[in-house]
């Protein structure tokens, strides 16, 4: 028969490997027949109470994504290309919507200008209007001067 066994630094208890063995192996210092419960991260053996301790997986996942976000903000230049993409995307949105509010700004003023050139164009119009009108009196009153002489 066959048992697995886990072998272990006899300083630290750190899990250093396993395997399936005969199960005639000796157990001895550095080797343990205790399984290892599943989700432990980083497992320890402590000899004395013949048990496995170590950081729960869920635990240890957060705490190396709150890790991973501390190293992100100090040092930008190693956020993988796709954050480094949805970042830029964030910032060129708000960009664009900056920008579009710009141009309708742009576009209701030239509305108003628009008018305004409308109303000057209806000004000089009137102003040709009236020249026209002065110049042909200009030029009757000259006629009647020559005829008279």
């Amino acid at each position: 028969m066959m048992k697995r066994v886990y072998f272990y630094d006899e300083k630290t208890g750190q899990l250093t490997d396993s395997e399936q063995v005969s199960d005639t192996l000796i157990i001895t210092a550095g080797i343990t027949d205790v399984p290892v419960p599943k989700g432990l991260v980083n497992p320890k053996f402590n000899v004395e109470n013949q048990s496995w301790s170590g950081t729960v997986l869920e635990d240890w996942l957060k705490e190396q994504q709150t890790n991973y976000r501390a190293l992100l903000k100090e040092h930008p230049e190693l956020i993988p290309d796709d954050e480094k993409q949805r970042e830029l995307l964030m910032q060129q949105s708000q960009q664009i919507t900056v920008l579009q509010a710009m141009v309708m700004q742009q576009d209701q003023d030239n509305v108003k200008l628009q008018k305004a050139n409308a109303k000057q164009a209806s000004q000089i119009k009137q102003l040709q209007q009236m020249f026209m009108v002065a110049d042909q009196q200009q030029a009757i009153e000259k006629s009647k001067e020559v005829t008279a002489q």
